[in-house]
């Protein structure tokens, strides 16, 4: 047997005991360390983090029609005018030639063309609105708004609303200015008929229209790519002067002041359609401002501050684009 003298023994005692007070002190400094890198990895992999909106907002929405527009800009001013959206999609049908005006007190339309050129989703549920005799389905006429207000929150989805409604505002500005400053009569009777659609989206549409000059320009059959709703579609009292049956001028006043009492009386008698409904439609309106007000959420975690307000359909970088929510709050 070999036996292990003392003094090996003393040597691997000092060493063991060497290594012991070195490597202590170390494992002492590491184990904490280690205990929070652990702590935070079981963290990071089982706990809920709460997903961060990084949208910047895009800016106005172009691309939307006339009655979206109005639709829009009507909601964003808490302006209740439903019944003229609902004369301006009655306007777009006429032009397209959908639908005829037999009767002006009380208004009865006929559906000429169900399946037009170019409907818009809204303007196949107005046609639906349209009874066997001519009235109109109050019941139905909601519809149109809550597809209308379906639509528009949509397209408006990761856009500026405060942007996007004056954008669409300067539009109707730019209308306006086009037929006042036309150089000649027959210029400002085609701005006019080109632009119409935006121009009545002004609340001051009627009385703006009557200022118009009295006087007769030679008529020309292109214009009735801008008014041949008014004049086949309406039972209109304004008359073509004719030249051994041709018309050969067309009086602008005289049409200017047909129009606008043509909007006025239809927009007058769907108010009395829709005041049994107006309850029901003003619930859409007011629908996105009261989600506004107790959904809208904001996220201060990045320097990228976003206003989600998905109820104003705006995605919107608060700092770099300040959106005004249909709350009242500016992201």
């Amino acid at each position: 047997s070999h036996y292990v003298k003392a003094e090996e023994e003393d040597i691997f005692s000092t060493i063991i005991e060497l290594l012991i007070c070195t490597i202590a002190p170390i494992l002492a400094l590491l184990i904490p360390f280690i205990a929070v890198a652990m702590f935070i990895y079981n963290a990071r992999k089982f706990a809920y983090e709460e997903p961060k909106l990084m949208i910047e907002a895009l800016g106005v929405r172009k691309g939307l029609t006339a009655v979206e527009a109005a639709y829009l800009i009507m909601k964003y001013e808490g302006r209740k005018d439903y019944s003229r959206i609902l004369t301006m999609i009655l306007f777009s049908l006429l032009k397209k030639g959908a639908v005829t005006v037999t009767s002006y007190k009380p208004l009865r339309l006929e559906v000429v063309k169900e399946n037009a050129v170019g409907l818009r989703y809204y303007e196949y549920e107005f046609l639906r609105a349209i009874r066997p005799d001519g009235s109109l389905d109050s019941n139905i006429l909601v519809d149109v708004f809550e597809a209308l207000d379906r639509g528009v929150r949509a397209k408006m989805r990761g856009y500026c609303l405060r942007d996007t409604v004056n954008h669409y505002k300067s539009i109707v500005a730019r209308a306006w200015r086009q037929v006042q400053e036309a150089g000649t009569p027959e210029i400002q009777l085609k701005e006019l008929g080109e632009n119409l659609e935006w121009l009545l989206i002004d609340p001051e549409f009627d009385n703006k229209l009557k200022t118009l000059p009295e006087i007769y320009v030679p008529f020309d059959y292109y214009y009735r790519l801008y008014w041949d709703w008014y004049w086949t579609h309406t039972p209109t009292s304004v008359t073509l002067r004719r030249g051994e049956g041709e018309a050969t001028s067309v009086n602008i006043r005289e049409l200017a002041d047909g129009v606008a009492s043509f909007f006025e009386t239809a927009t007058n008698q769907i108010a009395t359609q829709v005041e049994s409904v107006a309850d029901k439609i003003a619930s859409i309106f007011e629908k996105e401002s009261i989600q506004a007000s107790s959904k809208t959420t904001r996220s201060h975690r990045s320097v990228t501050c976003v206003c989600a307000c998905v109820s104003c359909a705006c995605v919107c970088a608060c700092v770099s684009c300040a959106c005004a929510c249909a709350s009242g709050g500016a992201g």
